[in-house]
């Protein structure tokens, strides 16, 4: 049986440094995404933090930042107090749980917006279809200005569609939710923001390869890899990477170690388009170097072991 997927991620392998992720610099030519514009800017791509102007809003309080980072992590979708209450407490939670709840909503409320009348909602946390959401947008949260991004990079193969790339990713200052407990950080839906660094890296590296800018990709990459050192479609995409880079030796030797380690943890071999990354690399194959599924074969190449 393949690893599943949440075996990809891996919290030992990234979470005890959270270092910051590189940022990507393009001679002469790069300019970083400025900041958003937006009354209170909210960020989950690093450290979760609120913002107006220079001003610091986070919450202070862990139960507070911990209700914060599940709103911001469904990026405008209404989460259910269940939902809420589970992550504050996910062993037993106290008989009162659904009031304390509501008195942190409160206090987040107020926290951004001092004067806000009794009862109201204000603007940004809001009640809704029996659960609360956050009212951002992507001017307002720096997971969505990301992904708005992701688009328009995807939608563009030349020079430009990378720099938008780069601005995507740039966006990361560590993996989300860097600052919280790592049970928070193991929650579902922060783990799946925690991937799109991953898939914007496949991206990124792809369209780098295409233009002739394997090496600007690397660094990115192999920090993504960190994280999830059994995503084989991240392994196979940085073996192609660091083969196009100059690299074809690294990129070997890379194969031969995950390949001992998927047989060592879970039994298995590695997924088709892993070899399929090897075989394209031992065989010194013309095709795209970031293409995986493909037919073509130059010549007589031995399978991999």
């Amino acid at each position: 049986m393949r690893p599943r997927r949440n075996l990809t991620y891996r919290r030992e392998d990234c979470d005890a440094r959270e270092p910051n992720l590189p940022l990507i610099r393009f001679p002469n030519e790069y300019k970083r995404v400025g900041a958003i514009d937006s009354d209170l800017r909210f960020q989950i791509l690093g450290k979760v933090r609120v913002r107006r102007g220079e001003r610091d809003l986070t919450p202070t309080g862990m139960q507070q930042k911990t209700i914060l980072a599940l709103l911001l992590a469904n990026a405008g979708q209404v989460v259910s107090p269940y939902a809420l209450v589970e992550i504050l407490w996910p062993d037993e939670p106290p008989a009162r749980a659904m009031n304390i709840l509501h008195r942190h909503i409160v206090a987040l409320r107020r926290h951004w917006q001092p004067d806000l009348p009794n009862r109201s909602a204000g603007r940004w946390l809001l009640r809704q279809a029996g659960g609360y959401r956050l009212a951002v947008a992507e001017d307002s949260l720096d997971l969505l200005h990301f992904r708005r991004l992701m688009t328009e990079a995807g939608a563009d193969d030349t020079g430009s569609g990378l720099r938008t790339y780069a601005e995507a990713i740039n966006l990361w200052q560590a993996p989300a939710a860097a600052d919280l407990d790592p049970r928070v950080r193991a929650h579902p839906d922060i783990v799946e923001v925690r991937y799109e660094f991953g898939a914007a890296s496949r991206d990124f590296a792809r369209a780098a390869v295409r233009l002739g800018e394997a090496a600007y990709a690397l660094p990115v990459l192999l920090r993504a890899i960190e994280c999830q050192p059994f995503d084989e479609t991240l392994q196979a995409r940085l073996i192609r990477l660091q083969a196009a880079a100059g690299h074809r030796a690294d990129a070997l030797d890379r194969y031969e170690w995950l390949r001992e380690r998927l047989a060592d943890e879970f039994g298995v071999d590695p997924a088709p388009e892993l070899r399929e990354a090897y075989e394209s690399v031992f065989c010194n194959r013309a095709n795209d170097p970031m293409e995986t599924g493909t037919d073509a074969r130059a010549g007589s190449c031995p399978p991999p072991e």
